[in-house]
């Protein structure tokens, strides 16, 4: 999956999560090339559904999933 369709993904699920009332969501790019994750977390740092984003916790998954709090 390219930057660009893992990015087109994440906006419709954000858009669904914030009508569904949701506070935090998960996203898990895996670990790979880092590619993913910075894209992913490049295109979260400028959306307005997101209030913070970080990775989750090394006993989680570390780097491989981003946690998403969004906005209320």
């Amino acid at each position: 999956m390219t930057v660009e369709e893992a990015t087109d993904r994440l906006d419709k699920f954000l858009d669904d999560a914030a009508l569904a009332r949701k506070a935090r969501i998960r996203v898990i790019h895996g670990h790979g090339t880092g590619a993913l994750r910075k894209g992913i977390g490049e295109f979260l740092a400028a959306h307005p559904l997101v209030e913070k984003h970080s990775f989750e916790t090394e006993e989680h998954g570390g780097k491989a999933i981003t946690i998403v709090e969004l906005q209320r």
